[in-house]
């Protein structure tokens, strides 16, 4: 990882009005960005091309979206604090999954089976599921909320919000689980990267670099860590690298390409 003084230079194209609420989670199929919001209408689509806005799952939607995944460039996912999961053609819903008993509040899809996707939830589990809705498997054991990534090695990555123990957060943990030959996950390493709740964990570059990349985490200590999960073509206790450290809550990360050599930078917020 270099300066950022030789990324690619962005220049704003166009900005929308969505919501007077926060936003809390987007993700784009085809030309239609969809927005999740802290308040109603929880979750807004609009035509990149046009700007023509469409409040979608008024009717159906009864708490904040906190996540969104794409599937394709028509469908999508949406995860919200009212525990179900909806998958969405264009602006219809189209199946309603339930199985979380708290807000679904990470969603992440499968890095081996385009049919198939993880949810993170404030229930302490994350679960494995196919696009038909089925329930493939339940890891649970997290300490309150969890947000997940399904690394390209196979392994699937999840991160908890830790407990509260006199006022304070203790607990927060990242975890790596490896699938049996019968489908079950099972955890393999447990590390504390974050000293408080880590609040995402993303792939650079979307996973690209293969199964030897690294996952980079945030979370409400200020921190940003690099973890490398892999050596030798096995899972490894997470060797952290401490990338930065920022005075409050960082609650999102993600990567931008330097150039074709696999080289990045790391934004957060």
């Amino acid at each position: 990882m270099a300066s950022s003084s030789s990324s690619p230079d962005f220049h704003l194209s166009k900005s929308f009005f969505v919501s007077e609420s926060p936003i809390r989670a987007m993700c784009v199929s085809g030309t239609d960005l969809h927005v999740g919001s802290q308040q109603p209408p929880f979750l807004v689509s609009m035509n990149m091309e046009t700007g023509e806005r469409t409040d979608v799952g008024q009717n159906n939607i009864s708490g904040q979206v906190t996540s969104l995944m794409t599937v394709d460039s028509t469908s999508y996912l949406v995860g919200s604090l009212d525990t179900h999961i909806r998958l969405f053609k264009s602006s219809s819903q189209a199946l309603q999954i339930s199985g979380h008993q708290g807000g679904v509040i990470s969603l992440t899809p499968s890095s081996t089976s385009p049919n198939e996707f993880f949810s993170g939830s404030w229930d302490g589990t994350c679960r494995h599921w196919n696009l038909q809705g089925e329930s493939l498997d339940v890891m649970e054991g997290h300490e309150n909320g969890v947000t997940c990534v399904h690394h390209p090695c196979g392994a699937l990555v999840t991160g908890s919000s830790g407990e509260n123990e006199g006022g304070q957060v203790v607990n927060s943990k990242m975890r790596v689980w490896r699938q049996s030959d019968d489908g079950k996950w099972s955890i393999v390493q447990t590390f504390s990267p974050h000293t408080q709740s880590i609040r995402d964990i993303q792939l650079p570059l979307g996973g690209l670099l293969g199964p030897l990349s690294p996952v980079i985490s945030v979370g409400n200590d200020g921190s940003t860590c690099m973890v490398d999960i892999m050596e030798g073509g096995k899972v490894v206790k997470g060797v952290v690298q401490r990338l930065q450290y920022e005075k409050g809550y960082l609650l999102t990360a993600s990567t931008v390409p330097k150039d074709d050599g696999g080289e990045y930078d790391v934004t957060v917020g």
